[in-house]
């Protein structure tokens, strides 16, 4: 016998994904030659222990007629179906199917449940052992700014993307004031741009010398124009506020630009020369913890009474206002609780209530907190975007709780309702569980989207051949189908950030720059053309090597760029602003036979099947993979569409050193009358068979790819 259960197949599980709350949701199972004597869907929320049972009912079969080609190949088919509603508060839902099922070698209790990957699709038949329940993520609907999921974001390391004029003068004035109240470390300048980041440790590994390159608001003002070369809508800047590191993430004074940098002004006037070119600024917002040496912990004492407003710091003041945000603890090893042990980095408690006002300001934190507001602080989150700030990052988002992420989405929406609320989360946003806790991100009143590094990690895995292209399209199709779709299309796409080595340099450079450089020109490809908002780590466009921390925040290399690697992200951008498919368009993976889902938001092709027979030890699982896609798709070629009402891009890249031949010829999605490739602007010659027209097999070159726009006029 066979049971089917496709988690991304209109015919199994509709609508597609995510389900809004207090709406409904049809599951159905198909059951090949055995009698039906009971057929049972279990589903439950995430925190309840048990599962609710449904009695399924007998359904029609519809779309292709299934019930006649199971006659013509002698076998019986039963649909079995249900409908559940979601509940009216977002959760995550988990069901599975317990079937008892009567065949030629007698009775059968089983259970259809998730794959082992549980990356959902195609299940397994399990009469014993774990039982992997498939996931509905529940959300309350919310909408992600547009201007965000049109965009194309560059990600900006401030001290090592452009210097200005006063840049010199600038920082040894900043960097004294520093040093001269610091004596277990330095800043110090470094003045050879092009020399690779670093830092000076001592002999227990502690950084002692920091250097600042001279990179400034003022000097990415004057670069404006050059990212608009590219189509970056978007500046995501890493800390800019006053601290003594120079990667800022040890905030010494939310209120103040870090000296090096700049002035309160350079931002607004960076802002505004932004804006004037469409630019948007989102900023890294560092809450879960802040700098020992700042004016709200002041552990050496540095900050004179004046300069902070006459209120004492949390280390030697136990009746300082800031005594409270701090975990101070004679058992820690520095007296008081750290983030990851680190000395310089005093852990907050985010859900003191006069952290909150601070941050969020009074009216954000009187409703986090239920209680009355009053006129009082402005709040971090709200005073930024008044001077010109369009959303904020969290930084480490899952060491923030659930109450807090909430109450920055607030502040935000309270100063300005089109403001953005990004996060930093590495894994699976939808199921995410941190300090034994299941997150709500994507609760509709959390985060608008989050850092896709489980993209980035999909697609290194499959250009340096560790997965299939077929894996690779069902790991992406398993976030599509977990993220609600304002998410999906929300999540910050990269391949570079200041936390991984840079993109060229995984690729080996030094063996083979050329190859190297066509693997990063794929990779970025995919990030633009896969749904979610593509991001630039600077300097990737332009071929900047470099380690992990520090070396991966060098200087940007002005006068050494790839000029190859810049031509090809500027017609990445061209080609992505001018085709409003690739930010907002339908997906239709082709790619590795994961489901097939007509006529939902987000789709995929064909689909495999579960035969379950019988041994001396139960059950046994078989998997046979359909080939009905009309399309024939090498392993090393990922292959998908996008489309909406208007447009078609069908994109292939092949990761091969050797050819590849892709006959899509059978494929009634690549139907047209005209297609052209938007990399070459090479027009294509159609194949007709009859009436119909459609592109003919297509030979890939070694560590290609194309983006063949599909109309069907010319």
């Amino acid at each position: 016998m066979k049971i089917i259960h496709d988690s991304r197949n209109s015919q199994y599980r509709s609508p597609f994904g995510a389900a809004e709350t207090g709406t409904e949701v049809r599951l159905a199972v198909d059951i090949y030659d055995a009698d039906v004597i009971e057929a049972i869907l279990q589903y439950k929320r995430d925190e309840d222990p048990a599962y609710d049972p449904v009695h399924m009912s007998e359904a029609l079969v519809s779309g292709p007629d299934q019930n006649a080609a199971a006659a013509d190949s002698g076998r019986i088919l039963h649909r079995l179906s249900a409908v559940i509603k979601t509940p009216e508060d977002s959760c995550l839902l988990w069901y599975r199917f317990k079937l008892i099922l009567k065949d030629e070698d007698g009775i059968h209790s089983v259970y259809y449940c998730n794959n082992s990957n549980s990356c959902g699709g195609l299940g397994r038949t399990v009469d014993q052992g774990e039982l992997i329940p498939y996931q509905i993520t529940v959300y309350s609907k919310s909408e992600t700014p547009e201007w965000f999921k049109d965009g194309i974001v560059y990600q900006i390391f401030p001290d090592r993307f452009e210097r200005d004029e006063e840049w010199l003068d600038r920082c040894e004035k900043a960097n004294k004031t520093i040093n001269e109240r610091r004596i277990d470390m330095q800043r110090t300048v470094e003045m050879d741009w092009y020399r690779p980041a670093y830092y000076v440790r001592d002999s227990a590994k502690r950084v002692v010398k920091w250097p600042v390159y001279g990179g400034s608001l003022r000097g990415i003002r004057d670069r404006l124009d050059y990212l608009k070369s590219l189509g970056v809508t978007v500046i995501y800047l890493n800390p800019i506020f006053e601290a003594s590191s120079n990667h800022r993430y040890d905030t010494g004074n939310y209120m103040k630009i870090d000296p090096a940098l700049g002035t309160d002004q350079d931002f607004i006037d960076l802002a505004d020369a932004a804006h004037e070119r469409g630019i948007r600024l989102i900023l890294d917002g560092v809450f879960s913890h802040t700098g020992c040496d700042s004016i709200y912990f002041d552990k050496y004492g540095n900050y004179p009474k004046t300069e902070s407003g006459n209120v004492p710091g949390a280390w030697e003041h136990e009746d300082s206002p800031y005594r409270s945000w701090y975990k101070f603890d004679p058992d820690e090893k520095w007296g008081y609780k750290s983030w990851w042990g680190v000395e310089d980095l005093p852990e907050v408690i985010e859900e003191d209530p006069s952290y909150q006002e601070y941050i969020l300001g009074s009216r954000a934190a009187a409703e986090t907190s239920e209680k009355d507001a009053d006129a009082g602080c402005e709040g971090v989150v709200p005073h930024w975007l008044r001077l010109g700030a369009s959303g904020w990052r969290l930084d480490v988002a899952d060491e923030l709780p659930d109450s807090f992420i909430r109450g920055v989405r607030k502040a935000i929406k309270q100063t300005d309702p089109d403001g953005l609320l990004i996060g930093e989360v590495w894994e699976d946003a939808s199921n995410k569980t941190s300090y034994g806790e299941r997150r709500k991100y994507f609760a509709g009143d959390e985060l608008d989207g989050t850092m896709n590094y489980p993209l980035r990690a999909l697609l290194l895995d499959y250009i340096n051949y560790t997965i299939s292209s077929g894996e690779a399209g069902r790991k992406f199709m398993s976030l599509a189908e977990n993220y609600p779709r304002e998410n999906l299309y929300g999540a910050l796409n990269l391949i570079g950030s200041h936390d991984r080595t840079r993109v060229l340099t995984l690729m080996a450079p030094d063996k083979d720059r050329a190859s190297a450089v066509s693997k990063v020109k794929l990779l970025s490809l995919l990030e633009y053309t896969l749904p979610g908002v593509p991001c630039i780590y600077y300097g990737d466009e332009a071929g900047l090597l470099g380690a992990a921390d520090p070396e991966n925040r060098s200087g940007f290399p002005w006068g050494e760029e790839d000029h190859e690697l810049q031509f090809h992200y500027r017609l990445l951008g061209l080609i992505y602003n001018e085709n409003p498919v690739l930010k907002d368009g339908d997906i239709t993976m082709l790619s590795g036979n994961a489901g097939s889902n007509s006529g939902t938001d987000v789709q995929t092709e064909s689909a495999q099947s579960t035969d379950t027979g019988t041994s001396k030890t139960g059950s046994l699982t078989e998997s046979a993979q359909s080939t009905d896609a009309g399309c024939s798709v090498p392993d090393d070629v990922l292959a998908f569409i996008r489309s909406n009402s208007e447009k078609r891009i069908l994109v292939l890249v092949n990761r091969s050193y050797g050819r590849a031949e892709v006959d899509l010829s059978k494929n009634e999605q690549i139907r047209c009358g005209y297609a052209i490739d938007l990399l070459t602007s090479e027009e294509l010659k159609l194949s007709r068979s009859g009436t119909a027209c459609s592109l003919p097999k297509i030979t890939m070159e070694p560590l290609s790819a194309k983006m063949i726009l599909m109309l069907d006029e010319p």
